[in-house]
């Protein structure tokens, strides 16, 4: 009986272990990405983010950074394609594009979550750590919420 227990205790902490150097990524990453102001429209990170939400190729369109989904090297068909973030940090929305084009919006997602999703091997892992029992929907880009819907509206004048 010793035996069994002291193996679980050693899976116990090589999974803590593990969870530990996935949130030490995301803090070094932020820290890189954002420095000692922690304003991302002070940094090239914050820049480079902007700038790839306007971008034609963003599954999700403006006000969204995204990224292409992490994929384990482990698995051969992937579920998520692509991965999406609000720029504006108050909305809180992640969206994950699934490989038959339907998006998954998770609400009251963390700019930390992102992240760690960001420096994640896999989307399928990153779901089942950190969002596993956390509500979602599916959702249409045209569902999508947008911070000032006026601004991304083709043909205004400013």
């Amino acid at each position: 009986m010793g035996r069994i227990e002291r193996e679980l205790e050693k899976l116990q902490r090589v999974k803590d272990d593990e969870a530990n150097k996935r949130l030490n990524l995301a803090l070094r990453g932020r820290e890189k990405a954002f420095g000692e102001e922690q304003t991302p429209n002070s940094t090239i990170a914050g820049r480079e983010a902007r700038t790839s939400s306007m971008n034609a190729g963003n599954p999700c369109g403006p006000g969204y950074e995204w990224i292409d989904a992490p994929q384990s090297p482990n698995k051969t068909k992937h579920r998520a394609t692509k991965c999406c973030y609000t720029l504006d940090k108050q909305m809180e929305v992640m969206v994950i594009i699934m490989r038959d084009t339907s998006m998954i919006q998770y609400d009251g997602v963390d700019a930390v979550l992102w992240d760690i999703l960001k420096n994640s091997d896999s989307t399928h892992d990153f779901i089942e750590d950190y969002l596993d029992g956390v509500p979602w929907s599916k959702v249409t880009y045209s569902q999508l919420p947008r911070k000032r819907p006026e601004e991304f509206q083709l043909g205004i004048e400013r």
